[in-house]
């Protein structure tokens, strides 16, 4: 809620994957771990709470191309069963 303002209700656990990724600021690696979810937008029920969160719907192709992580984009080829 805290990103769009909308209620969700989680239909599915997909998957979980790891990614270590290398912080130049920190000098070390950083284990991220991801859970994904099928999960289904309900209805607005408050402002978000953080404005540099945006909802944007896009197709499969331009998700994987924005998603930050690596691990993100594997997340959605594996719950749209598309390989890269």
């Amino acid at each position: 809620m805290e990103e769009l303002g909308h209620e969700s209700r989680i239909e599915e656990k997909l998957c979980a994957a790891t990614q270590y990724l290398y912080s130049e600021a920190e000098h070390e690696y950083f284990k991220k771990v991801g859970h994904f979810f099928r999960a289904r937008l309900m209805e607005r029920t408050c402002e978000p709470t953080e404005k540099d969160h945006e909802l944007v719907w896009c197709s499969y192709d331009v998700s994987i191309m924005l998603l930050a992580q690596e691990f993100q984009a594997w997340a959605v080829r594996q719950a749209f069963k598309i390989t890269s």
